[in-house]
C-alpha cells in the first residue's frame, strides 16, 4: 500500500469513528478523506482511486466469514443451511 493509501484510509477511518461507525458508508468516508487531503479527481478516470479503495477494503474485509448466498425464496442463507 502506497503512502497516500494508507493516509486516506487512517482519515477514512478516523470519519468512521467521529461518525458512529454506522455501515455501508465507506465509499462517503473515502471520497471525505479525499477531499480532506487535497487529491483531485484526475486519477478517477484510470480507475486508480476505485483500485486504492477497493485493495483498502479487500485487507479489512473478514475472511473468516463465510460468503452468503441468496436463495431464490429471498432468504440468505450460509453454508450449512438446509432450506
Amino acid at each position: 500500500m502506497d503512502d497516500l493509501t494508507q493516509k486516506i484510509r487512517d482519515r477514512a477511518y478516523e470519519i468512521w469513528l467521529e461518525a458512529r461507525q454506522p455501515e455501508g458508508m465507506e465509499q462517503q468516508h473515502w471520497a471525505q478523506a479525499e477531499r480532506e487531503l487535497g487529491v483531485t479527481g484526475s486519477d478517477d478516470a484510470t480507475g486508480e482511486r476505485e483500485d486504492r479503495l477497493d485493495d483498502s477494503l479487500e485487507e479489512t474485509f473478514p475472511s473468516s466469514d463465510p460468503v452468503s448466498e441468496a436463495q431464490p425464496g429471498g432468504g440468505i442463507t450460509g453454508p450449512g443451511d438446509d432450506r
